[in-house]
């Protein structure tokens, strides 16, 4: 007798985690996660970006010489290069451009809050 009250608890648990689930991802203003999500449990989906990037990233360096004289700029990775149809499958650079492009979000982010306080 205790176990179909158990099963009805339980299903209305996981019903009501999945339900809070959807609204929380069309919850605009949050209100769901500052009023019902104390510990982080419910998870929030972005399959698609808001605005998907539409520039090309080159994260390039060049050497200054004890003499004086600067070389040529080169790349660290060719983010553009050609990807055969198999990338969906075996990928192995794909992590190598993600750490790039974190760096360079890093270093562009790191340069505008160091002007910002010298300018202060």
């Amino acid at each position: 007798m205790f176990y179909p009250i158990l099963n009805y608890m339980v299903i209305l648990i996981l019903a009501s985690y999945l339900l809070i689930t959807i609204a929380y991802h069309f919850d605009k203003k949050n209100w769901i996660a500052s009023h019902l999500d104390y510990f982080g449990l419910i998870p929030k989906w972005n399959f698609f970006a808001p605005t998907p990037g539409v520039n090309n990233l080159f994260l390039l360096y060049r050497l200054q010489y004890k003499d004086g004289t600067v070389g040529n700029w080169k790349s660290i990775l060719d983010m553009d290069r050609y990807r055969s149809p198999w990338t969906f499958i075996w990928n192995p650079n794909n992590r190598l451009k993600k750490t790039l492009f974190d760096l360079f979000v890093t270093l562009t982010s790191e340069d505008l809050s160091t002007m910002k306080t010298k300018q202060k």
